[in-house]
């Protein structure tokens, strides 16, 4: 590559995985944190199915599609924590 098309890129930061960054993010104020985990991943995926059919292009319809997968493991780790094992 030479200088003229060398990209001006931020410098790399430490990444998390995604699990580590749903669980970062998620949040659940104003509820029980069990009742207001699923509640609120529940209301997400449903937003997010409403987002993706009214998508406009491809772009829009993965970032939906990636949208939807935070909400998705936003419940499994509801899941994950609060159901009984059996």
């Amino acid at each position: 590559m030479t200088e003229e098309t060398k990209l001006d890129l931020p410098p790399e930061r430490p990444t998390v995985p995604f699990h580590q960054m749903v669980t970062n993010l998620f949040k659940t104020t104003g509820y029980t944190e069990a009742a207001g985990s699923m509640v609120h991943a529940s209301i997400g995926v449903i937003g997010e199915v409403v987002e993706l059919l009214l998508a406009k292009d491809r772009e829009n319809a993965v970032e939906e599609l990636g949208d939807l997968e935070f909400y998705f493991e936003s419940a499994l780790q509801y899941v994950e924590r609060y159901a009984p094992n059996t």
